[in-house]
């Protein structure tokens, strides 16, 4: 899926490669791509492959490899694992498909946890991360094995409901105002690229360094079980959307989503209730491409995630890379094994998601059957490890908006002298995206030590 990326460059007749974007970037002297930022970037908070953040610096697509021609610098690409290949089982039962679900788990967790070492596992309270601890505990007893969780999260009541259930200890880690600011700025420093996701960054990065003071060596989470058991009740919105705006045509739906995109960022009430009446769902309808038309309802959707977005933005498995990284912790996702994605991708729809609001609904079935968790946690949903509301809040954003203003290289973007405004604004749930996304950026770039007055002149007018 792409988890670990690999960047290549070429320069004077040679071929740089490295796992290290930034390393990269320092050898070769590569700045930071204007058009990558302002038309990719700010558009989606995140940059997909081929591209980077930085100019003539690019990154494989995931299960992809790549030979070169060392002669004539020919590039041939190939596909190794194509996640739209995966067709689904037919004629399968329920308690057919539980059993391949459960044997599925076991192979894929058993080999997570295959060493003798001190684990520690994300537990946020839902059923990806709980029913990993589960199945770690009940095919290896000896296992070292510890829960980590925030305590600010509402769902902490779950996580602790686990943890007690399964026999486990669980580290809490509660951020105030001002640890939270210290993880704000520690954690932009060791993202390879930026991403606009103030609201999981910094608590993921506070997660795991104190699991590294704890003395853990391998971090396990279970993201991506949203993807492989269908946990988004909004799939089915989009499905709805994709049948209800497939017969239009191409250039109309086009121009609804230039004008949602361009009110996206707006700051502007009739920017929301464009998106409210035209939500992105309609650029998944744009993309219909021939690998659509032999997939199921509601599958092509799960697909398009792990594909085109799960792996590279803030809420997926790219943050938790970097951060072990840095700590030199061990990253393991049992949900994103190869194995796991190709079994439970067979499986129908209709067995993991058979309306809107019932997801999930082989796994918690499993789980329910086979007692591996309590039934409170089992049944009620979950939002995951998000925290609006302490990054929401006005103050927390004018203590971080104030941090910015000690750095005088910055001072004069056009866009921080609207700041005020724009914070007026979002504290009222007005244009979130746009002070996401410039306050990420500005602060990875700083952190990093790559902000210059021609790369933030630019930023501020082009932004602007």
């Amino acid at each position: 899926i792409g988890l670990n990326q690999i960047y290549y460059s070429f320069c004077n007749g040679n071929v740089f490669f490295s796992s290290d974007v930034k390393l990269l970037a320092r050898i070769l002297n590569r700045s930071i791509d204007q058009r990558v930022l302002t038309t990719i970037y700010l558009r989606r908070g995140y940059i997909p492959p081929p591209y980077t953040i930085f100019s003539k610096i690019y990154k494989l697509h995931p299960g992809t490899g790549l030979c070169i021609d060392l002669k004539n610098y020919y590039r041939n690409f190939y596909k190794f694992f194509d996640i739209y290949e995966i067709r689904p089982l037919k004629n399968i039962g329920y308690l057919q498909a539980e059993e391949l679900v459960n044997d599925t788990l076991q192979h894929v967790i058993e080999r997570s946890f295959q060493w003798k070492n001190k684990y520690g596992v994300l537990l946020s309270g839902g059923l990806d991360s709980g029913s990993i601890a589960a199945f770690a505990k009940k095919i290896r007893n000896d296992i070292d094995l510890k829960g980590i969780t925030l305590a600010n999260l509402p769902e902490a009541i779950y996580a602790r409901q686990i943890a007690q259930y399964l026999d486990i200890e669980l580290l809490e880690v509660y951020l105030d105002q001002t640890s939270f600011l210290k993880a704000l700025i520690s954690s932009f420093q060791h993202l390879q690229e930026p991403l606009a996701g103030i609201g999981i960054i910094p608590q993921t990065y506070a997660l795991l360094k104190e699991a590294k003071e704890r003395g853990l060596e391998i971090i396990v989470t279970g993201d991506l079980g949203d993807e492989i058991f269908f946990g988004y009740p909004r799939v089915f919105v989009q499905e709805r959307m994709y049948k209800r705006y497939s017969r239009f045509p191409n250039f109309v739906l086009l121009g609804i989503e230039k004008l949602r995109e361009l009110m996206r960022n707006s700051v502007l009430p009739v920017g929301r209730i464009l998106n409210f009446l035209y939500p992105s769902y309609l650029d998944a309808t744009l993309n219909a491409d021939y690998k659509f038309k032999n997939d199921e309802p509601i599958t092509r959707w799960y697909r398009k995630l792990i594909v085109e977005s799960v792996t590279f933005n803030a809420a997926g498995p790219k943050r938790l890379q970097d951060f072990c990284s840095y700590f030199n912790l061990r990253l393991t996702l049992p949900y994103a094994s190869r194995k796991a994605i190709e079994t439970l991708y067979s499986l129908p729809y209709y067995l993991k998601q058979p309306t809107m609001y019932l997801t999930k609904y082989i796994l918690r079935g499993l789980l329910l059957r086979r007692k591996l968790l309590p039934s409170q946690v089992i049944v009620l949903p979950k939002t995951g490890l998000w925290m609006n509301q302490i990054w929401f809040s006005k103050e927390l954003m004018r203590e971080y908006i104030e941090l910015l203003f000690e750095y005088k290289d910055i001072s004069m973007l056009p866009i921080i002298s609207k700041i005020p405004k724009l914070l007026r604004l979002y504290s009222r749930g007005l244009g979130p995206d746009l002070l996401d996304k410039t306050l990420s950026f500005l602060l990875w770039n700083i952190c990093n030590k790559r902000v210059n007055d021609r790369e933030c002149h630019a930023f501020g007018i082009q932004h602007q």
